[in-house]
């Protein structure tokens, strides 16, 4: 096992135990908290991330408190094309929308809109029934 390997492991593990959207500096903070963790340096963080998202595991959102700047969330089920993803803008929690309420959507917007919807690029921004509760 390569080293590389071992830290795209542990960035992987950090974003899916953390459930939540973090900036790469954030990610490398926490990484170096945990004990025996191969520790990356902030520029291989960046180049893990990008490559993390190019092949769809983690999703990239443009940070709201900082401009100019990402954050970055595991993108849950690996099979994110069949359906769209709702991000709260208050926790931050990335939700997935069930492929059955995500075809009728996707139909809507097709026959009713004349419009086909991308369905794996697609985020919709709002509230969580959690966040809308208190």
């Amino acid at each position: 096992m390569s080293y590389q390997t071992q830290q795209r492991k542990a960035l992987v593990r950090l974003l899916t135990t953390t459930g939540r959207a973090m900036t790469a500096k954030e990610i490398v903070q926490q990484l170096r908290q945990i004990p025996d963790c191969p520790t990356p340096s902030t520029s291989t963080v960046y180049r893990l991330l990008g490559k993390l998202t190019s092949e769809g595991v983690t999703k990239a959102f443009l940070n709201d408190s900082t401009p100019r700047s990402m954050v970055y969330q595991m993108d849950g089920k690996h099979a994110c094309h069949a359906h769209l993803h709702l991000k709260c803008q208050d926790c931050g929690k990335l939700y997935h929308l069930d492929t059955d309420k995500t075809t009728q959507v996707l139909d809507t917007l097709r026959t009713q809109c004349g419009f086909v919807l991308d369905a794996a690029q697609t985020t919709l921004f709002g509230c969580c029934a959690q966040c809308e509760q208190r």
